[in-house]
């Protein structure tokens, strides 16, 4: 869309070295990422007009696919932070990971 994407990138660097750490300590690692259906069926009203009124456009098309639909290029996790196999992924729609999410079931899961 134009954006000028560097400032969003800036945080990969210091987040990777974290990630890096907490698996060679041995740490459990759960990554999350947020997305809509592609349908958008599971973005209430009242949601998608406080993303309109923060002018982000949700649904809309941009240069990596749809903005925070699930499936798009641009909802994947970025290439410097991918999971490692057996690392599980949470997809949710809100900024917490534990509504309406399997959070709670992965992290018993995992001893947590």
């Amino acid at each position: 869309m134009g954006y000028d994407l560097a400032p969003l990138r800036a945080p990969i660097e210091p987040t990777r070295r974290v990630l890096d750490a907490a698996r060679k300590a041995g740490m459990k690692v759960v990554h999350t990422r947020q997305g809509y259906r592609p349908d958008m069926a599971d973005m209430p009203a009242w949601r998608a007009e406080r993303f309109r009124r923060a002018g982000v456009p949700v649904g809309e098309a941009g240069p990596m696919g749809r903005i925070l639909v699930r499936y798009e290029e641009g909802w994947r996790i970025v290439p410097e932070l991918t999971p490692d196999p057996g690392e599980p992924v949470i997809d949710k729609t809100a900024c917490g990971a534990f509504t309406g999410t399997d959070m709670e079931v992965v992290l018993r899961g995992l001893g947590g």
